[in-house]
């Protein structure tokens, strides 16, 4: 026969439950406070004048490339060139300072501001900044999902958690990947199609240069046309814009994939403080998509 349970230790095992469970998501909410005031002291560390310096620099980086699309969506790398030589308009200088600044101060707090999900990279050269912003789960995505293409062009075996950090770790990004035209388009989010076909138009582009009577160029140039993505409403941010085979079904599903990101990228910055949510999502140690 089944032993009769004393209901007094049944009651108390219950309780003992009871309080290990809410003791243990009391620690958790601690632990998710905590959390959210350390963001909020590192954020602190800048100065009003390095919170300026950065407002200045990522709103002319965002407003002039879609960065945040990068940031908030599922394109890889979003480049930004800025010059500084005798040929540079007046404001393209202005954005060289800033951005010249911004690099400075990064590199002064990049010990506070692990960035596990991003990257943000300058890359100094004699009278240009490159900066590149990086969303390392979306690029190793594109070069899995491409690495018949990547080991074509670089002639050589491809490990995708190795070649982002290879882009992340070198002096210069291109450099791993060969310079490559066709490569850096699927980063940029292009689309495999779109970029190949760029690619060898800028290829033949080159060539006509040394020779004429070439005919291929100006089959590309009717098949490329150029995508551009309309805003909804108003926003200041940059918007995806390449070239692009019209009405192919890589080109509409980018189309639907950007359309949909910017209507959630002006949703995360409503009414709230510009850098600190930049400066927040670059830091998350774990994609809000996962969580």
């Amino acid at each position: 026969m089944r032993a009769k349970q004393n209901p007094k230790k049944l009651w108390g095992f219950y309780c003992i439950k009871r309080v290990t469970g809410s003791f243990c998501i009391a620690i958790m909410l601690f632990c998710i406070l905590l959390y959210n005031m350390q963001k909020k002291k590192d954020f602190e560390n800048f100065s009003e004048q390095e919170r300026l310096h950065l407002t200045n620099f990522f709103s002319a980086f965002f407003c002039t490339e879609p960065a945040t699309f990068t940031l908030f969506g599922t394109k890889p790398l979003t480049l930004s060139v800025q010059v500084c030589d005798s040929d540079a308009m007046l404001f393209q200088r202005g954005h060289y300072w800033e951005s010249l600044r911004a690099m400075y101060i990064w590199e002064k707090h990049k010990l506070l501001f692990y960035q596990k999900q991003f990257c943000l990279k300058f890359e100094k050269k004699k009278s240009s900044i490159q900066t590149w912003l990086i969303n390392k789960k979306a690029a190793h995505k594109a070069i899995e999902e491409n690495i018949d293409y990547f080991r074509h062009v670089l002639k050589k075996e491809v490990n995708p958690t190795q070649l982002v950090e290879e882009m992340i770790g070198g002096e210069y990004l291109e450099e791993a990947i060969g310079y490559h035209e066709g490569l850096l388009g699927v980063l940029l989010g292009y689309g495999r199609e779109n970029s190949e076909l760029f690619c060898r138009l800028s290829k033949v582009s080159k060539k006509l240069k040394k020779q004429v009577g070439f005919t291929e160029n100006g089959e590309l140039e009717k098949k490329l046309g150029f995508f551009a993505l309309e805003k909804k409403g108003f926003s200041l941010f940059g918007t995806p814009c390449f070239r692009a085979v019209e009405n192919s079904n890589e080109t509409r599903l980018l189309q639907e994939q950007y359309s949909k990101e910017l209507t959630e990228i002006s949703q995360k910055y409503m009414l709230k403080d510009f850098l600190q949510v930049t400066i927040e999502r670059l830091c998350e140690e774990k994609d809000e998509k996962d969580m």
